[in-house]
């Protein structure tokens, strides 16, 4: 829909001038109280104040008639209680402006960021004047109110381009938003996260000093609780864990696609499951993707020595070095299960973590039992196990893993039958044989 009616900045109907302070006042009042009809009196005092005309009737139908000249008489309407703007919303700038900032605020707040960001950008793309002059009251509130939509909407923009995790456009309209407000969690918040991820934790973390050393000097308080926890968070990407993880220095054949899709998974789902027989791969590819993950934190339990399904929290808890955890010497007490699982649950509460879980097949219930509480209780863990068999809770994505390519399985047994003995014979239809008899 066109712009008809402009007062954000210069006052113009399709792009020409309305010439006349009287008429623009006009128009802005009709516009602020759109689309309520405005009374005779309230049209004269906003329209001429206290230097009221001799004749003040006359003199209003005088204006009403110059605005219709303008803008055609079913513009400005007559109606039983006064004059109304008969324009839709969104061909009056000003109310086009304030619909999409507040529309760009609410897709935010419903987790859309791309269409906040679509929205803010529409409605930045309309011209505001900052402060520039005018004598009517009216035309000068509608152009206060279009500069706080525009400053809404620049906020909207630079938290939308964040949450879309699009640092690098939005870290410089957070940093200009962060000078006009300066204690807005908000802003500062994304800021910090969009400077961790382009210039490094250690520029983020420099800048949550200099904000907590400021605070407390102008208010002696401490940072929100939302901040103190994206500080921890700071600090553990600063020093990022791989507890457990093994690199092996061999190439990983055949597994493209599988690690495009699991690495997406990880950083998506809370609970994902890699299922399939065993020698497909299942354990090697869930310690590249704890290499490789977005989680500043990984830990790797390897389940494959539990026997006894009562000693998986211990087991996990050993793994984590949480207090108490005893495995292999005596089984734990109910309040000790208790508190373990408490502990454990605090400890990978503290930052975005990823625990992988190898081998849960021969316990699985225990396991399920176990994930199905830690990410109940943890904001922002994902887990990764690795199983003949799904764990069977709601929070699960199963990725079930097929079994290699013909090609890529015989390159695999070559790789693997020439480590063993380097001057061997691999003639290809033996090599495929034996491939085929297993499975891939």
């Amino acid at each position: 829909m066109p712009i008809l009616l402009a007062l954000g900045a210069d006052a113009t109907w399709q792009g020409q001038p309305v010439a006349g302070e009287r008429v623009q006042a006009l128009f802005a009042v009709l516009v602020e109280h759109s689309p309520e009809a405005v009374g005779d009196r309230v049209l004269i005092e906003e329209i001429w104040g206290n230097d009221l005309p001799s004749n003040p009737t006359k003199a209003l139908q005088v204006i009403v008639s110059r605005a219709r000249t303008l803008a055609g008489r079913e513009v400005v309407e007559r109606t039983a209680t006064g004059y109304r703007l008969a324009l839709p919303a969104g061909s009056v700038d000003v109310l086009r402006l304030a619909s999409l900032a507040e529309r760009a605020a609410a897709s935010l707040r419903d987790g859309d960021a791309p269409a906040a960001a679509a929205q803010a950008e529409e409605a930045l793309a309309l011209p505001v004047s900052h402060g520039a002059s005018t004598h009517s009251p009216a035309l000068a509130r509608l152009r206060e109110s279009a500069e706080r939509h525009t400053s809404a909407a620049r906020r909207t923009l630079a938290l939308a381009r964040a949450a879309m995790a699009d640092h690098q456009s939005a870290l410089p309209l957070l940093g200009a938003l962060i000078e006009s407000r300066p204690d807005d969690d908000e802003i500062l918040i994304a800021l910090l996260s969009s400077e961790a991820a382009t210039i490094g934790p250690a520029a983020a973390l420099r800048r949550y000093e200099e904000y907590r050393h400021d605070l407390a000097e102008r208010l002696g308080t401490d940072p929100s609780p939302r901040l103190v926890r994206l500080h921890r968070q700071l600090l553990d990407a600063d020093r990022p864990v791989r507890q457990g993880i093994r690199h092996s220095g061999s190439e990983l054949l055949g597994r493209s696609d599988d690690l495009r899709a699991l690495s997406a998974l990880v950083r998506s789902v809370r609970v994902t499951s890699i299922v399939g027989a065993g020698g497909l791969g299942k354990t090697r590819l869930a310690h590249i993707i704890g290499a490789t993950a977005g989680q500043s934190v990984v830990h790797f339990v390897e389940l494959v020595g539990v026997t006894n399904p009562e000693d998986v929290v211990a087991e996990v808890g050993s793994a984590l070095g949480v207090r108490d955890s005893v495995v292999g010497r005596r089984k734990l007490t109910p309040s000790q299960y208790a508190d373990v699982r408490s502990q454990l649950a605090a400890q990978l509460d503290r930052t975005p973590t990823l625990l992988i879980l190898d081998n849960c097949e021969h316990v699985i219930g225990a396991a399920a039992e176990l994930v199905a509480f830690l990410v109940a209780s943890c904001r922002d863990l994902h887990v990764l196990t690795t199983s003949r068999a799904p764990l069977g809770i709601a929070a699960e994505h199963v990725y079930a893993l097929g079994q290699l390519g013909l090609a890529d399985a015989e390159d695999l047994f070559r790789l693997r039958a020439r480590a063993a003995r380097p001057a061997v014979a691999l003639h290809p239809a033996a090599v495929r044989a034996v491939v085929e008899r297993l499975d891939g």
